[in-house]
């Protein structure tokens, strides 16, 4: 959806930040589940992140990524955040996480399921 966001002018800058922090917090849940813990209720992905122990793979995004991400976890349940001041030229970067968090979560269910 974020990527199908960048190609068209029409769509906000704000929508596709949205999908793309959409995409990244259902990594993090999968990662989590992926090491036996159900995951909490939370569209915070630094809490997420945070959810599964030291020993685990790293996450391909850092808490820097992450931290750009977040604002997005709520545009839709306030509207007022619909008008924020975001750049598309940005949500090219935004989109870049979530493709590289996505890729690495179907490598990771691929090299479980094969092993």
């Amino acid at each position: 959806m974020a990527r199908a966001g960048l190609a068209s002018a029409q769509v906000p800058a704000w929508a596709i930040g949205f999908h793309c922090q959409q995409a990244v917090e259902k990594c993090l849940k999968a990662w989590i589940a992926l090491h036996g813990s159900a995951p909490p209720s939370t569209h915070d992905l630094q809490r997420l992140a945070g959810a599964v122990g030291p020993d685990a793979e790293p996450f391909p995004l850092d808490t820097l990524q992450m931290a750009r991400l977040q604002p997005f976890a709520v545009s839709e349940r306030y509207p007022v955040l619909r008008n924020a001041n975001v750049e598309r030229a940005d949500t090219e970067a935004l989109a870049g996480d979530a493709e590289r968090s996505v890729a690495w979560i179907e490598r990771e269910l691929r090299r479980r399921s094969d092993g």
